[in-house]
């Protein structure tokens, strides 16, 4: 009952044009080899694919009938077959009312207008074996919950340009899958649901698909246990979280547009993971870092509500080169254990501009914060902090305040304007109360602009040796206060 395809093969001789030989499928399917010598060249072995038209199988397609038996009849013709064979949907409406298997074969939709329709909870397709493709079919759903695609135990899926109406609690659920890709799919996500839920994956692509939630509770793509997966080029809008990813090593979250959800992307407890080059406009927080070893959060352009990068608790973690704008605080980083804050913007914050805290060790170099509400840059009870290179103006408080960090503590060759624009007294542009610090070293800054309100451009409650202020400029009579 398969459609005859024909196989083209093409053989390119030495200096010669290529040519054509075509070879009409006969019967059931057809396997075509072609071994042609020219020129001492040898031509290609070429597999040709069987179709399988689930209506040749009894399916109705007229959105009543029970379609569920004769699909299944027609993934096991396909199956059986030794050749490259796919079962086909025409235009319709296939209700299904159980779980339709297919192993290692494709499922494709011969028109936009071929719907498989879920009947019932159970019902699902699930796609497993070698090389299972799914495209170009609407899963909708008359019994909310369920699934509509399960992949589980599979090598090299492809499950591509579907749609996922409402009502499912997960449109693509993925477990055990080796290599694929899930790409230019739609999805329509449904309050408590998951657009993709995906564990126990290696090197899968997650590419270019459009996802909508329900803002409150239900979550774009979440990607647990994985490893070398790639989320990148997605589209989300209205989630209570865009891309979750958690317990991953290896993971890459790039060039993905997130809009209206509480927070645009989350990382958590993973190992040697990116984040790069995202484009997120959120109502909460921006980017979550959390736990996590080793990860690079760079380029990225963030416009959020509450925090636009939240770091917690990880053990190494690089900001760098993002592009944050508004929000309560910019930039946080809390009990890390080495951090690196290098040539990120901070834009128009309510609160501070960077805020760390109880970090082992944070080197911040090149920042430039403009219009913050608070402190431009906060540090407190961290180690060995570096602040260095930072351009920091338009403070309502101070544009750098230090207070309990221990070990060696730096702060050099900042720039500095308009800070304290709104400061409470007594209050200095760099202000600095870390009593166990081993030394403080405040040297090469420069500050120019607003004085108002201001007592002192650097004030420190540490005194000589502790403290070495050298080589500070300013444009204003502000002095210095060193000592209590």
């Amino acid at each position: 009952m398969a459609t005859r395809q024909q196989v083209v093969v093409s053989v390119q001789p030495w200096g010669a044009n290529s040519m054509n030989f075509n070879f009409p499928s006969k019967n059931r399917y057809v396997l075509v080899a072609a071994t042609v010598l020219i020129g001492g060249g040898m031509g290609a072995m070429l597999p040709a694919y069987a179709e399988y038209d689930v209506t040749k199988y009894g399916a109705k397609g007229d959105g009543l009938t029970d379609d569920s038996e004769a699909i299944q009849k027609a993934v096991n013709a396909a199956a059986a077959d030794k050749a490259d064979s796919r079962v086909v949907f025409p235009a319709g409406e296939y209700l299904y009312t159980k779980a339709i298997t297919a192993n290692g074969v494709t499922l494709s939709g011969r028109s936009a207008n071929a719907h498989l329709v879920s009947g019932s909870f159970s019902a699902c397709v699930i796609v497993s074996g070698e090389q299972p493709v799914v495209s170009y079919l609407s899963f909708t759903t008359i019994a909310p919950g369920g699934t509509a695609i399960e992949c589980k135990e599979a090598r090299s899926a492809k499950i591509a340009n579907n749609f996922f109406g409402k009502g499912f609690s997960k449109a693509i659920d993925v477990h055990q899958l080796n290599s694929g890709s899930i790409k230019d799919n739609t999805f329509q996500v449904s309050q408590a649901g998951y657009g993709f839920f995906g564990s126990d994956m290696d090197s899968v692509s997650i590419a270019a698909n459009v996802l909508s939630g329900d803002l409150e509770s239900s979550i774009g793509i979440q990607v647990g246990r994985s490893k070398a997966c790639k989320i990148e080029d997605n589209r989300l809008n209205s989630f209570r979280c865009g891309i979750e990813l958690t317990g991953s090593s290896q993971c890459e979250l790039n060039s993905n547009q997130v809009s209206g959800a509480s927070v645009g992307l989350e990382m958590n407890r993973t190992d040697n993971s990116v984040c790069n080059s995202n484009h997120v406009n959120v109502a909460g927080d921006g980017i979550m870092d959390d736990r996590n070893r080793d990860t690079s959060i760079e380029s990225n352009i963030i416009v959020a509500g509450r925090f636009g990068i939240f770091n917690y608790g990880g053990q190494s973690c690089t900001i760098s080169q993002n592009r944050v704008q508004g929000g309560d605080t910019g930039l946080v980083s809390d009990s890390t254990l080495t951090l690196e804050v290098d040539s990120n913007r901070i834009d128009g914050v309510t609160g501070n501009g960077i805020e760390i805290r109880r970090d082992k060790t944070a080197v911040l170099t090149s920042n430039t914060v403009r219009s913050s509400g608070k402190v431009g840059v906060l540090i407190c009870s961290t180690s060995n902090p570096d602040v260095v290179g930072n351009t920091i103006g338009h403070t309502q408080k101070q544009g750098i305040y230090e207070a309990d960090c221990t070990g060696r503590d730096r702060i050099q060759g900042n720039t500095l304007t308009d800070c304290g624009l709104n400061a409470e007294e007594p209050a200095a542009v760099v202000f600095v109360n870390s009593s166990k610090a081993m030394s403080i070293q405040i040297v090469s800054n420069h500050y120019s602009g607003n004085q108002e309100h201001l007592k002192y451009y650097i004030q420190t409650f540490q005194t000589p040796p502790t403290v070495a202020v050298s080589g500070n400029r300013t444009d204003t009579l502000l002095p210095n206060k060193i000592g209590r």
